[in-house]
């Protein structure tokens, strides 16, 4: 028995931020797996006695470690991601490529011709630079969100907007459903317009046609979507919101 609502307890478990050392732990299992890949690929052209063909064991268990390691972290990173609206899925695919940089330079070190597993090198810490470079980008494009949305709720208009579409039909096995909603709302000169969100729609708060909620718009563009704002979006983001 328990002395908490289950239910309660559940939802608060699905809310709680992922914490900075989880977040930590899994972007070092994701380098892990890149590293082991890179180690294991990366030798198994040049590791190979032609002789007896051969592979060299550590090698060879290189391979399906790092994919288990790369596979399992990556599923992790995703969950993680979803729940944590100031990380990037690309700040994970950075993590593999430098580990798979590394991976492939122990290699180096090992044989005698080091030319082409060196090119492999550079390309490998290009590409994690540009998926960095992506990620950055990314995560500073959703807090300018935040603050385009902050500024329209101060500066902007208030109203009253009404679904006209859920977007939803029916729950199925999973208690919540990714959608696009539509409101409509009139802005100051009786014109009638309508904009549109992607949600996350919960069974325990289904959103339905006809639901009213707040919207904020900029009077001087009323047609401008990005200064529009939608409490019950806000409310219901694809992905928490950063900060």
């Amino acid at each position: 028995m328990s002395t908490i609502d289950p239910g309660i307890a559940k939802q608060l478990r699905a809310a709680r931020r992922p914490s900075n050392l989880r977040v930590v732990v899994t972007l070092l299992l994701l380098f892990a797996g890149g590293c082991a890949l890179g180690f294991g690929w990366g030798g198994f052209g040049w590791m190979v006695d032609l002789d007896t063909e051969q592979v060299d064991g550590l090698v060879a268990a290189a391979i399906p470690v790092g994919m288990a390691l790369t596979v399992i972290s990556s599923i992790a990173w995703t969950f993680l991601v979803a729940r944590r609206g100031d990380l990037g899925i690309m700040y994970g695919s950075t993590a593999v490529l430098l580990g798979g940089a590394l991976g492939v330079f122990l290699v180096s070190q090992r044989v005698d011709d080091r030319g082409m597993l060196s090119l492999v090198v550079i390309g490998l810490l290009v590409l994690a630079a540009g998926a960095l470079i992506l990620g950055l980008v990314a995560a500073a494009a959703r807090r300018r969100s935040v603050t385009r949305a902050d500024d329209a709720v101060r500066s902007g208009r208030e109203t009253t907007a009404t679904v006209t579409d859920r977007g939803w039909t029916v729950f199925h096995e999973s208690d919540r459903i990714f959608t696009t909603v539509t409101f409509s709302f009139v802005d100051l000169a009786g014109t009638r317009r309508w904009v549109q969100r992607q949600m996350v729609i919960h069974a325990a708060h289904p959103v339905e046609n006809g639901q009213e909620t707040r919207l904020w718009f900029d009077p001087a563009k009323p047609g401008d979507d990005r200064r529009i704002v939608v409490e019950l979006a806000q409310q219901n983001p694809l992905r928490p919101l950063p900060g």
